[in-house]
């Protein structure tokens, strides 16, 4: 394990898992899940990395490689691995990888990865933040909660049994169908992540053609969170300032952020100042046509 007293990262390999027992431990952080013993608390994996190559993912669990080395270097503390692979149309793949976590920097973790080939291949990089920790009576820190035990409300009604009123918007995250396959792949794997959670509004029908396809999509995972059919009868949508939207919110980001950082604060009047700004600056320039 590399270790700079603050935190330490287990010797795996890049494309493991919670199933192969990576962890990257924080020192002095324990918890206990039910009445098993504390232990200490794993950080999700900074480092994850897998290498598909023309299609096919390249890990000592799914492809035997033709040669393997890992180390340890104890005087750099940087831990090595190199593997190489013979592909089936020819050729060979390595990759290598080196990682240590910083003495000056207690908070930084480095990792550099290389790929090395012999001829032409299709490369597909996956990296990124694996949150699927390792516990060992886990998991840890979810306060016994699952996903369906979890509901979602419209913004709080300022008085109990009032209105829960909020602002309707939103975005999209569009893939490119011009991408290729293995580019719409990995798209679709960074919006969806781990758990999935679709908007509340839909700005199509539920019962169009394209509403009955979404549903199907969602329908095949179970990692796309369902909201309860009760939740709409709460909502009192309304609409983004049609004018000036992102003034608007730099406006009140500024109310926001000194509600949260100045103790004191007189939100009423903040809140006065900011609309009597907007509406001065803004809105009453618009002209009609």
């Amino acid at each position: 394990m590399l270790s700079n007293g603050y935190m330490g990262y287990r010797g795996t390999l890049e494309e493991f898992g919670k199933s192969e027992l990576v962890a990257v431990t924080l020192t002095g952080l324990y918890d206990k899940a039910g009445e098993k013993w504390r232990e200490p608390v794993n950080a999700p994996n900074r480092l994850w990395t897998k290498i598909i190559c023309n299609g096919q993912p390249l890990s000592v669990h799914e492809h035997e490689p033709s040669s393997h080395v890992q180390e340890l270097n104890i005087r750099s503390a940087i831990h090595h691995r190199s593997t190489e692979y013979d592909m089936s149309d020819g050729g060979t793949l390595t990759f290598t990888a080196d990682r240590f976590v910083s003495q000056d920097n207690l908070h930084l973790l480095v990792s550099k990865c290389s790929i090395h080939s012999t001829q032409d291949f299709q490369i597909v990089i996956e990296t990124g933040i694996d949150v699927d920790v390792c516990d060992i009576n886990g998991p840890l820190n979810q306060g016994g909660l699952k996903p369906e035990d979890v509901l979602t409300y419209p913004m709080p009604a300022m008085e109990k049994g009032g209105k829960h009123t909020w602002g309707l918007g939103g975005d999209y995250l569009v893939i490119n169908p011009n991408a290729t396959p293995d580019e719409q792949e990995m798209a679709f794997r960074y919006i969806t992540g781990k758990y999935f959670i679709p908007p509340l509004l839909d700005y199509y029908s539920a019962e169009s053609e394209f509403g009955k396809k979404t549903k199907a999509v969602y329908d095949k995972y179970t990692n796309v969170y369902q909201y309860s059919p009760d939740i709409m009868g709460l909502l009192d949508g309304k609409p983004e300032a049609q004018y000036n939207t992102q003034d608007y919110y730099a406006t009140m980001s500024n109310v926001i952020q000194e509600l949260f950082s100045k103790k004191g604060t007189d939100s009423k009047s903040q809140l006065e100042a900011a609309a009597k700004t907007v509406q001065e600056k803004f809105f009453d320039t618009i002209k009609a046509e």
